[in-house]
Order: C-alpha cells, then structure tokens, then sequence
C-alpha cells in the first residue's frame, strides 16, 4: 500500500458518506422538522441506506429499546449536516435543506483534496454551540477554539496522547468553564464536551483513532492517536496558522 492509499483509507468513508448526503439533498431538497429544524429521521434512514458507516435507529438502555426520533441522536450524520452547511456547500432556504454556495465548486475540486477542504472548514468555521448543547459549553468552545486548536497541534509529536491528563492541562490553560456548584462534577462534564467537540469530530473525519479501556461503567476513552492522515492534516494546518495567525479561512472560497 502506497502512502496515498494508506492515507484514503482513513478518509474514504466520510468523503463518501458525505457525498451521499449531498447529492440526495440536491435530488430532494428535504424539508426540516418545524420546531428544531432538523433533518427529519425518514430522510436520514433513506439516505443512510447507501453509506458505509450506517448509525443504528434505536438504542438500548438496560432492556428497554428507544427509537430514535431526532437528527442529533444521530451523532456521525448531525456532524456531516453542520459540516455542509457551516461550509456553505448546503444552506438553509424555507425551511428546506438545499445545496449552498460552494456546492458546485466543492464538487469542482480534485478529490483528494476534498478531506483536506473539510478538515479545514471543521477547524475555522465549525458550528459548536450548536453541535454540543450541554450548557454553553459549545459556545465557550468556539471562542477558545483557537487556543485549542493550537494545543492539538502538540499531538504530532506524541505517538499517543493521554487523554484525560491532556484535557485536564487545556481547561486549565485555556479558561474553560462549566457552571455547576461541584468542582468535580464541572470538570468532568468540560473532558466529556471537549471529547465530543474534538476527539469524536475528529474521529469522523479520520484524522485521530480512539484508545480505550475498561471503565467503571464500560469502555472510556484512555488516550488519542493520530493517524497517518491526521498527521498530514495537523501538518498543513500548523502551515496554515504561521502563515495567517489571525486570519479564519473559508478553504472553499480560496481553493
């Protein structure tokens, strides 16, 4: 396997998937649910039928099974939906999901450096208040994104980080903040949303692998790894930071 082909295999999936999802949203122009605004579940399930990473539509909890009812408890597709539409490649007209302005230009570009266009948009431009709702600590998120992203930038040089050791320095060098009158509680909430603001998000792109071990209430996440990808990805956006410290970029409007 050549050093391109180990690089798609951690990518292929998303750019896939999300592909799928784009050209069902151009074929159907679905309309949203009238009080969240949210992808209605018939659409997901059809839409999912041709992915290759498919979210079950129910869930167990103990020995009682739930249906799933809500486009956010469908974690990988809600992260692919804000990911179109924060990059503009799909907008939001009437209350129907419809193709944006990058649409046509994305579907323009070369496809290997379609993952790379994603990645970026996810790193600058990403919705966290609206991807992780527990408190306002998606909000938080966005305003000290930078600051984080810088300290993820230091994964390059690790062969694996540990996580909670990782996320405990970040809140505490970064300011974050969780209101609860617990302590512990707090802290253990703000290494659970920067999970899933960063290690899960991450994960869907391709860019970082989970390490897990055996917990006190099941498998937990014990360290992060980045993957061949990843470290391309990390690379370039390092690059990228030097050159413009303060600058956002908009990689479809610059491509």
């Amino acid at each position: 396997m050549d050093i391109l082909d180990q690089y798609k295999q951690h990518y292929q999936s998303v750019l896939h998937d999300f592909e799928i999802f784009l050209n069902y949203v151009q074929a159907h122009k679905p309309a949203l649910t009238p009080v969240q605004g949210l992808v209605p579940v018939k659409h997901i399930l059809k839409i999912m039928e041709s992915f290759l990473v498919k979210e079950t539509s129910e869930e167990k909890v103990r020995e009682r099974i739930f249906r799933k009812r809500f486009e956010d408890e469908f974690p990988r597709f809600y992260f692919l939906d804000l990911l179109a539409v924060n990059a503009k490649i799909l907008s939001i007209r009437q209350n129907k999901l419809a193709i944006g302005k990058y649409f046509k230009k994305y579907f323009e570009m070369p496809a290997f450096f379609r993952p790379t266009g994603l990645f970026f948009n996810f790193c600058f431009d990403f919705n966290h208040e609206a991807w992780f709702a527990g408190g306002d600590f998606g909000l938080t998120v966005m305003l000290k994104a930078p600051f984080i992203w810088n300290r993820i930038l230091s994964w390059r040089k690790e062969k694996e980080v540990l996580w909670e050791e990782w996320a405990k320095r970040v809140i505490k060098e970064c300011a974050l903040t969780w209101t609860a009158e617990n302590q512990s509680f707090s802290e253990r909430s703000m290494i659970w949303g920067l999970k899933s603001c960063f290690v899960d998000t991450l994960g869907y792109l391709g860019v970082v692998e989970q390490i897990k071990k055996e917990g006190k209430y099941g498998p937990e996440l014990h360290a992060v790894r980045l993957t061949p990808w990843g470290q391309v990805c990390l690379k370039q956006l390092e690059e990228m930071l030097t050159k413009r410290p303060s600058q956002q970029s908009d990689f479809f409007s610059l491509s």
